[in-house]
């Protein structure tokens, strides 16, 4: 029971950790990195597991999302989204599900099927489109 106790307590450490890293590296790369094409950290926010989190970083006017899972990146979405479009991402509120939105190329979900991420346009996915999305897609 010690030890079980002991593993769970490592794995907060180790996910606050990381998330010290992160902050410290978008404290950085806004000083530094302003006129670069160096990426830098825009968002970061964990899963309802917590397991994973995905970052949206900005490079060259273009955003690209990726999941990572402690200190590895499990997926980097194919798509950039320009800045000047309308993007909304969000976890599911119960399952480790992203969510995103986006004005030019429409909302889709990402989740992990089969030993790998998948994403699927919304009307694919065997999920409930949260709420917050519904307005987006033509729901009342």
């Amino acid at each position: 029971m010690k030890n079980k106790i002991k593993l769970i307590l490592l794995n907060e450490l180790k996910k606050k950790y990381i998330w010290i890293v992160y902050i410290i590296s978008m404290l950085l790369s806004n000083c530094y990195c302003k006129t670069s094409d160096r990426p830098h950290l825009q968002y970061l926010m964990f899963s309802q597991s917590k397991d994973f989190f995905y970052t949206v970083e900005e490079i060259e006017r273009i955003y690209c999302v990726r999941i990572l899972d402690d200190d590895e990146i499990v997926y980097i979405d194919p798509e950039k989204y320009r800045m000047r479009d309308v993007l909304y991402i969000t976890w599911d509120e119960n399952k480790d599900i992203l969510w995103l939105y986006s004005s030019d190329i429409g909302t889709y979900c990402i989740f992990f099927e089969n030993g790998e991420w998948v994403k699927k346009h919304y009307k694919e996915c065997d999920f409930d489109l949260p709420l917050i999305f519904h307005k987006f897609v033509g729901h009342s």
